[in-house]
């Protein structure tokens, strides 16, 4: 029999081999990794952003901020930049307080009312704190309202109803019927004076409430949300 011929890659040949090799098991690895821990905000409405000693705020509910902050500076953008009212959300303001990029401010925005209104609640709640049938009307009439000017996208994105709008405005007029209650014992300024100086995000009472509370923020969700890209078209 014919010696069977024996084929040796040579070594700078093999060695070539193998980092193409790893290198495409790295692009595959990666291509799967991007697949599998993509953000699409629809199909994480579930997911919870923010757990404050317990209570979970969902991304859904969360959404409510989100409009809010979109809205009022989807005005701004418009005054702004009317052709491409996009742009705004990538200024950088470099303000006193707080610096940034306008959609990250945004975000922080949402973020930040949203556990207020939270902390506010679960404090009313306690407090005895309850709204009267009138103000139980509102809230209903409020939440019909609310939904009825959401836009197409709004609706889709969110997938906030009637029913979910009107437990998170009820949860939000419950916290501003106890902050003014709070505020009405200050003796020196208007009610709206020690909102802001005390009572509100920032104010020495709030921030020093909001330090006994345990939050925890799930930033790997909350980071890849990016208020004008979100809900506004």
């Amino acid at each position: 029999m014919a010696e069977q011929r024996k084929w040796h890659l040579k070594p700078e040949v093999k060695g070539i081999l193998i980092f193409v090799l790893v290198l495409f098991s790295l692009m595959a690895a990666a291509i799967i990794y991007h697949i599998m821990t993509v953000f699409i905000y629809e199909d994480d409405l579930a997911e919870p952003i923010v757990t404050i000693d317990g209570t979970v705020v969902t991304l859904k509910e969360i959404s409510y901020y989100i409009m809010e902050v979109e809205n009022t500076g989807d005005e701004f953008a418009r005054v702004y930049n009317p052709d491409n009212p996009i742009e705004y959300w990538g200024l950088y303001m470099n303000e006193e307080i707080r610096s940034g990029y306008v959609s990250d401010l945004a975000r922080r925005a949402a973020l930040d009312y949203c556990i207020r209104d939270n902390i506010y609640y679960l404090e009313a709640v306690r407090a005895g704190v309850e709204l009267t049938d009138e103000e139980q009307e509102s809230v209903r009439a409020d939440a019909e309202d609310y939904y009825a000017q959401m836009t197409q996208r709004q609706r889709e994105v969110t997938q906030l109803v009637t029913e979910d709008l009107e437990l998170i405005i009820e949860k939000v007029t419950l916290t501003q019927k106890y902050m003014v209650q709070l505020s009405s014992q200050e003796e020196d300024v208007s009610v709206l004076e020690a909102v802001t100086l005390h009572y509100d995000v920032g104010g020495d009472y709030y921030e020093n409430l909001k330090n006994s509370y345990t939050i925890d923020i799930n930033k790997r969700i909350w980071e890849q949300v990016h208020p004008g890209h979100v809900t506004i078209n």
